[in-house]
């Protein structure tokens, strides 16, 4: 099952691999997983192992996760075409799950062998440890794994971990002494209620990693810039990464 799932087809040409990028996880799930769940962990009262934030909205900890598993998908592929003996091919497995299971028990936490109740003070509120460091927003920090950028960022587009979703205006520019970018101010369409009065910041890195279009007026851009547009068009097909404007698959994480 394994080998099959994992043969070496070029990702945009193999369907079966293009569906699995797509949408590696999601919330669902059938009564048998339940039960094998159930078998496998046992169960407990609610009380000994609360709700998280990501229990109660998985969307992000979703988000993380498929991430992470288009990036694994790539290796397990590359390895396969590579020729790669099983059991190297099974331990690359292994320390990705090994990965995988941090991400999720930092999101969930992990239920204790042992329990006792937490407590609820007078007012009713949940007490906790805490309390995080604005550093927290790091996924290394907090998971131990970096996210987003462990692919490339052509084969996050192949893989489906990104692709263009919005359109927004750049109305500055920070720059080093040399003139070099450091920084771009953007207006975004939704009014001023959001961010800062409407408007983001976008960082040089940031930039590089996940803007892929930008319309600028011809008399600023190299000439060798503009002879790509002496060279015969090439129409992308409607699943193509770069043939749609808004990819509702991404936008809705």
């Amino acid at each position: 099952m394994l080998y099959t799932q994992l043969q070496p087809e070029v990702i945009t040409s193999c369907r079966r691999a293009i569906t699995f990028a797509n949408d590696p996880i999601n919330d669902g799930g059938q009564w048998d997983m339940i039960v094998n769940l159930v078998n496998k962990y046992g169960v407990m009262p609610k009380k000994c192992f609360p709700e998280s934030f990501s229990s109660k909205r998985s969307l992000h900890m979703n988000a993380l996760i498929k991430t992470k598993l288009r990036e694994y998908a790539k290796q397990l592929r590359d390895k396969v075409a590579a020729k790669a003996s099983y059991e190297e091919i099974q331990a690359t497995i292994n320390k990705q799950i090994a990965v995988i299971y941090n991400i999720v028990a930092t999101c969930l936490g992990t239920p204790p062998e042992k329990f006792t109740f937490e407590f609820y003070n007078k007012e009713k509120a949940y007490n906790s440890f805490g309390p995080l460091t604005p550093k927290d927003h790091d996924y290394r920090l907090v998971f131990n794994t970096e996210v987003q950028i462990g692919l490339e960022k052509k084969d996050r587009l192949l893989y489906g971990d990104s692709c263009m979703t919005h359109a927004m205006v750049f109305t500055a520019v920070g720059t080093d002494e040399q003139g070099n970018p450091l920084k771009f101010r953007v207006e975004n369409s939704y009014g001023d209620k959001e961010y800062d009065k409407g408007y983001l910041l976008l960082t040089e890195p940031w930039f590089r990693e996940f803007v892929f279009e930008v319309v600028i007026d011809k008399k600023y851009v190299p000439s060798e810039v503009l002879d790509v547009f002496k060279q015969e068009a090439i129409v992308l097909p409607a699943w193509d990464p770069m043939g749609t404007l808004a990819c509702p698959v991404c936008s809705k994480e």
